[in-house]
């Protein structure tokens, strides 16, 4: 069933040095939260180094503190795929926040983002260095589509470049991405796309590339 956590404090699954490991599987299915983070990497997931698929995540996470996600707040070799991410961050925090509109942080290699869309916002008008991946040691984001809404500093502080997918460009590898909206900088390998088009049906064609298993459906 769809399941309703407003009101509740973050699931926070694992942790940073207690990983979640296993698999969680949402069957389509909508969680829901309207929580405030009281510890950098609050989320759905603190430490995710399993598989999270096949889930809507929805609602508001209010923060005063850094390094928060929408799904996760660090990954450790983890894999989130068929996910949908609706999530608002709303942020009063001041300055390298590295808030991700799916992830915080990707802090081990082997970390994977397929068939995923983030359409939530990140709202920390006063934060910089945010994306839907804030910060990565090394990732592969596959087929995915960032549609979402980042109202963060503009401009950023010299040297602290943010990106439209990932913050990092230089240590992730992105296939067949597609965004709506651009934020600051443009990662490689990825292309602009208009409401008409994913209306259409045109992207969800896209996005199923050359996937043996048809992922996305209009």
């Amino acid at each position: 069933a769809d399941i309703d956590l407003t009101g509740k404090n973050c699931p926070n699954i694992g942790t940073s040095s207690n990983h979640f490991e296993g698999v969680f599987d949402g069957q389509y299915h909508r969680l829901t939260i309207d929580a405030t983070a009281t510890s950098a990497g609050d989320s759905f997931f603190t430490g995710l180094a399993g598989t999270v698929k096949n889930t809507h995540f929805d609602g508001v996470l209010h923060t005063s503190i850094n390094k928060c996600g929408g799904i996760a707040g660090e990954l450790f070799g983890a894999t989130i795929q068929n996910c949908w991410c609706s999530v608002q961050i709303v942020s009063s925090f001041a300055g390298d926040s590295a808030y991700g509109g799916i992830a915080s942080r990707a802090s081990a290699t082997g970390c994977r983002i397929l068939n995923t869309v983030f359409d939530g916002a990140i709202l920390a008008e006063k934060a910089y260095n945010v994306g839907v991946v804030a910060t990565t040691s090394s990732i592969e984001i596959s087929n995915c589509v960032m549609a979402g809404n980042i109202q963060a500093m503009n401009p950023e502080p010299t040297g602290n470049p943010s990106y439209t997918i990932v913050r990092n460009n230089g240590t992730a590898v992105l296939t067949n991405c597609f965004y709506v909206n651009p934020w600051m900088n443009l990662n490689e390998n990825t292309t602009q796309v208009t409401e008409e088009q994913l209306a259409s049906g045109e992207i969800c064609y896209l996005l199923n590339g050359t996937q043996a298993n048809v992922q996305w459906y209009q």
